[in-house]
This record gives C-alpha cells, sequence and structure tokens, in this order.
C-alpha cells in the first residue's frame, strides 16, 4: 500500500524522559509535562519505521516514515504552543480585502501512478488537480475529508478509483477519458458532472442519499459503449477504505458517437434515465439540445473551473481534445507556489475571519428584510454554534479533526457540561416569532432542544447525545445523560430495554459512513430544504455529505436565497446571497437589533424537564 502526504518543514524540539517536551523559541527552551501536553498516538515500532512515498509541496515524490510523519506533525503546532506561551488569541483574524473566494489559487497537477495495490490520496488542497493516467490492476482513494480541484483519470484499465465519505471536489467535476472495465465510486461526495470520453465497459456508481445523489449528472460523449450508472446505499463499514454496499439501481448507458450524445441524470432518484444532450441536424451537424442547454444552465452555477480555459464551456460542451489541451497547458504551465505558499493556502483553508462589526450589523439588517418577507425560512446549524457553549468545532483552527491531523487532542466540555448559547436562545425566539420556519442541525449535543426549540420543529440528522430510540416499537426516549456513553461506536446499543416492549434500546448517533438511522429525518429534512425560499447556514464549513446538499435546494425555487455565516470559507460561498464572516452569537446578536427583537428567554434548559418518555 502507498501513502501520499506534502512534506512539511521541522522546528528543532526534544522530549526529555523525566521533563516531558521541551521547546526552543526565540532562544528560550520551555519545558512542558508530558501529563499536561497531548500525546501522539502510540504505534508499534514496525508500523513507525515503515517507509511510503510522500509528495512534497511542489508535487514530486520523497520518503517518510510514519514516525518522521507524526514527529512532522508535532512540529505543526509549535505556532500555536508558542502562542498560548506568550498570551496570543487563537488563530483568528480580520477580514480584509486579501480573504479570497474558495480555491482561487493557482492549480497544481498532481499526477498518481501505481503498477498494482492500493493508493491512498491524503492530505491534499483544493487547487489540487489529481490526475490519475496510465495504470492498470490499481486502486485509487480519495480519504474522508480531502479537498481538492478536480478529478482526471486517463487510459486506465481494470482500476477502481474511489472517492470516498465527504470529500470535497471543488470544481465538482470528474473527467474520465479512455479507461476500460473501470468502477468508479462516489461515496457521499457532491459531484455535479462527471464527463465521460471514449469509455468502455466502465461503472460509475454513486452511494449515498437522495439529497447528494439528485445532483449528480454523467455526460457520455464519443464513443463511450457498455457502462452503466449505479446507485446504492451503504452496508458494511471496516475501516477507512474497506467498506460495503448494496446496488440499489442500475441503468444500462446506450452507445454514443460524435453526432448522439447522452446525460445520465439521477433526478429523480428513483426513475434514471438518459436524456440525449446533442443531436445532429439535416445536414448532419451536430447540435445541442434543448435538454442539453437545459443542463449546462442548471450545471454553471454549481461547478468551478479547474483547468485552464474551463470557462469557455458555461455554454457549450467540450470535447476530449479540448480537455486534453487544456490539461497539456496545466503541465507545460510553471508551478510558481513555493512550500510555504502551499502551507499558507493550507492554513488559510482552515484560517477563521470576521468582519468589523459595522459590516456584521449592515449584512444583518439586509438579512432581517430577507427574513420578514421569506414565507419559508429554513435555518441550518453546525458545530460553530455551540463553540461558545465549551463544545469544540471540527475544522476550525482549534477543532477536534484540525488537531488531530497534527496529533494533538482536542480539549473542551463534557457534552452534558454545555449550556445553550445566546445563538440557540436566538433561534428559539426566532421560530417563536415565525421568522424561522424550521431548524436542520448536524450537531448532535441536543442545545437547540435544551433551548426550548420544539422537537416538531427541528431534524438532528446526526442524532442527539440525549435521545435514544425503540427499533421495536419506535418510540423515543430523552435522558438527562449522554445515552451513548459506555457504548461501543457504531454497535448503539445503551445497555437498556423499552418499557413498552423490552425491546433493547440504541442511540441516535449517526457515526462517519453510516447511514442515517432515522429514513423520517433525511425526509424530513428534504421536505424542508425544498420548501423553503430562504436558507441561513451558520457555524458549518459545510464540507460534510450529505448534510451540505441540503441548503442549496433553496436556489431551485423562485426567488430562493442562500445566507452563510461562518468564520471559515466554504464551498458554497459563490451560491451565498449574503456572506457574513462572524461568530454566530455576534451575528445574532446583531439580527436581533435589526428586528427589533430586545427581550428573549436565555434562561431555559430543557434538560432539567425531560422525563423517560417522548412520543
Amino acid at each position: 500500500m502507498l501513502l501520499f502526504f506534502p512534506s512539511a518543514q521541522l522546528t528543532p524540539f526534544s522530549r526529555s524522559r523525566n521533563k516531558g517536551l521541551v521547546i526552543r523559541i526565540k532562544g528560550v527552551e520551555h519545558t512542558i509535562p508530558d501529563a499536561d501536553y497531548p500525546q501522539i498516538t502510540t504505534r508499534s515500532e514496525d508500523t513507525l519505521t515503515t517507509e511510503k512515498t510522500v509528495w512534497d509541496g511542489a508535487g514530486y515524490p520523497t520518503t517518510e516514515t510514519l514516525k518522521e510523519k507524526a514527529d512532522r506533525k508535532l512540529q505543526e503546532n509549535l505556532q500555536i504552543l508558542e502562542d498560548n506561551l506568550s498570551g496570543k488569541s487563537s488563530k483568528t483574524t480580520t477580514l480584509g480585502k486579501g480573504a479570497g473566494p474558495y480555491a482561487e489559487v493557482q492549480k497544481r497537477l498532481v499526477p498518481y501512478a501505481s503498477e498494482s495495490g492500493d493508493v491512498l490520496i491524503v492530505e491534499t488542497l483544493s487547487n489540487d488537480v489529481i490526475l490519475i493516467e496510465n495504470n492498470t490492476d490499481a486502486n485509487f482513494y480519495v480519504l474522508q475529508n480531502q479537498r481538492l480541484s478536480s478529478l482526471l483519470c486517463i487510459n486506465c484499465k481494470n482500476c477502481k478509483i474511489s472517492a470516498l465519505d465527504s470529500a470535497v471536489i471543488a470544481s465538482r467535476t470528474c473527467r474520465l477519458i479512455d479507461c476500460d472495465n473501470c468502477t468508479f465510486i462516489f461515496e457521499d461526495v457532491d459531484v455535479r458532472k462527471v464527463e465521460c470520453f471514449r469509455t468502455t465497459n466502465c461503472s460509475i456508481i454513486f452511494i449515498g442519499d437522495e439529497v447528494v445523489l439528485e445532483n449528480s449528472r454523467v455526460i457520455w460523449r464519443e464513443g463511450c459503449q457498455n457502462n452503466t450508472v449505479n446507485q446504492g446505499v451503504m452496508t458494511v463499514t471496516t475501516s477507512a477504505v474497506r467498506t460495503q454496499h448494496r446496488l440499489t439501481r442500475s441503468i444500462p448507458v446506450p452507445p454514443t458517437t460524435i453526432n448522439c450524445q447522452l446525460c445520465t441524470t439521477l433526478y429523480p432518484v428513483q426513475h434514471m434515465h438518459n436524456l440525449n444532450i446533442v443531436d445532429k441536424t439535416a445536414s448532419g451537424t451536430p447540435v445541442i439540445t434543448e435538454a442539453g442547454l437545459s443542463l449546462i444552465t442548471e450545471l454553471t452555477p454549481f461547478t468551478m473551473n479547474s483547468l485552464p480555459g474551463d470557462e469557455r464551456w458555461n455554454s457549450s460542451i467540450p470535447t476530449a481534445e479540448d480537455i486534453l489541451q487544456s490539461l497539456a497547458t496545466l503541465r507545460e504551465a510553471p508551478f510558481t507556489l513555493t512550500k510555504k505558499d502551499l502551507r499558507d493556502i493550507y492554513d488559510t483553508e482552515r484560517m477563521e475571519y470576521e468582519e468589523p462589526l459595522e459590516v456584521v450589523a449592515e449584512k444583518a439588517k439586509e438579512i432581517a428584510l430577507m427574513m420578514k418577507a421569506a414565507k419559508h425560512c429554513v435555518l441550518y446549524s453546525g458545530a460553530g454554534i455551540s463553540t461558545s457553549g465549551g463544545i469544540p468545532d471540527f475544522r476550525g483552527p482549534q477543532g477536534v479533526w484540525t488537531l488531530r491531523d497534527k496529533g494533538l487532542h482536542v480539549g473542551g466540555k463534557d457534552i452534558c457540561g454545555a449550556s445553550p448559547t445566546l445563538a440557540h436562545y436566538a433561534v428559539t425566539e426566532l421560530a417563536r416569532k415565525l421568522l424561522i420556519r424550521f431548524v436542520i442541525t448536524t450537531n448532535m449535543d441536543g442545545l437547540h432542544l435544551r433551548s426550548g426549540l420544539p422537537n416538531h420543529l427541528l431534524v438532528e440528522l446526526h442524532g442527539c447525545c440525549y435521545k435514544e430510540w425503540c427499533s421495536g416499537c419506535g418510540k423515543y426516549f430523552m435522558r438527562a445523560y449522554d445515552v451513548a456513553e459506555g457504548t461501543n461506536t457504531r454497535e448503539h446499543w445503551t445497555k437498556r430495554r423499552c418499557n413498552f416492549c423490552n425491546t433493547q434500546l440504541q442511540d441516535t448517533i449517526v457515526h462517519f459512513s453510516e447511514t442515517y438511522r432515522s429514513q423520517m429525518d433525511p425526509m424530513t429534512a428534504m421536505y424542508h430544504s425544498r420548501t423553503a425560499d430562504l436558507a441561513i447556514v451558520m457555524g458549518t464549513s459545510m464540507c460534510v455529505q450529505g448534510a451540505a446538499s441540503y441548503p442549496d435546494k433553496v436556489l431551485k425555487n423562485p426567488g430562493g436565497k442562500m445566507v452563510i455565516v461562518n468564520l471559515q470559507n466554504t464551498p458554497y460561498d459563490k451560491l451565498a446571497a449574503v456572506r457574513v464572516f462572524a461568530r454566530t452569537d455576534t451575528f445574532m446578536k446583531a439580527l436581533l437589533t435589526a428586528l427589533e427583537i430586545t427581550e428573549f428567554d436565555q434562561q431555559t434548559d430543557c434538560i432539567q424537564q425531560w422525563d423517560e418518555n417522548m412520543s
């Protein structure tokens, strides 16, 4: 198995067996006792010395052991330590002109090749154009939570290429040219357009829920034969790359020629079908059909340029030669970004920005007018709404995944020790005044319910730590404690039984690569997302699918608008009518002021009222 990692420069440090970690900052040694310093995961010595292939900052291979990688990850945290020692604040900056949109940097072509075996594609950047070319009998995996610009597969045979749970493809575009007998799997990945040229005997599989699947279109051009498009659901997860799927629907794709080109659409997902997007006139000249023009119009707002000249295809459909020429242009272009530039890009994508208060106030006034005019405003919340309550987020500078990638453990309150924030109470008040009609959250902390928001106005897509349910009779139970505490991950049994039918109770938590525990939750969320004329997204980087695909459904409605409030850039920023860089509490204060709401309940905590039962 081959692993690929960009490299980083090291900073001197040492570890004393008796003292702990000793670091040298500006010539002064600081000792941090082991008990106070987050430990990296212990691995066996055999694993630590295993060599792997690594990509350096310019995309050239080098070598590194896993021990060296662990040490390198530790170095990346030294700046955080220095800031803490010097009393500096966390890594948050004031938004200025330099804060550009997501993925607007020079594209880097990163080729991957393997004679056989597994290749894991990790630690990519959203400017990386991943090229899998001239491979046979190999498996390529774009792992969870990776960010890349686009994915190209050229001249591959008997290969399997998988983009796994919530990988972010910034352009939402994948291109396949001259591939034979290959399998392409997109597992809960928002890919809007898969362009296939001269592919034969290939299978494209979309795994996930309807909210993601209905976004996808597969375009077949120039001599594609014996291909199929499939839908499926995940059944078993045994590791990061070892998943099993059950196919639920399949549609064969008729052969295509220059004069007959097709699009396989998954909308609606219950009726996959092929559309003719290019036809020929009486004189034999190929022309784009009405369905083809409609397809281009539909996809243009949701796709981004990934190759030089991609902007030319906003009103037409490229040929394979067009794409190969653009690829050649990218190959020949000098790559001017240094390793430091790439590290800065990586940090910038995760950097938190804060706009001046007066800017937030002006945007809040604009959003307040939208809310008053909206008939069905739906609010989507993520981990950022709970950080001021003591619960860490996932992808911020001090987030769970960010620190884990640096070999560190994130601190924070016990989930039951957290309290609803001002933003939670504000959402409840806006729902009480009918300015918010429904709330969809990916948080499992139960703080929306604790702040007084009624259960019938809320969908918790990833479950609730206070809620357990009976698979026998469907009854729900609300507890005043974390019901998942003491349960084994992915087993879900809470060791308690239903007081009605005596069936074992389960928690409601949804882990990575798991399907929703209740089918009613995604169905309810989909209904409100499709009904909405205003979507307000708060406190989420919008990277996790299928939750991230709900808000933009509003754009399919006449006059529908989306607002995003988050400290970090998101892949959907360009779709937002208003984009606010602010903490959720700060924004909600400004919004309540704009709506002339001066008094609202900030004392209620429903955890004190919950009993054993909930219907």
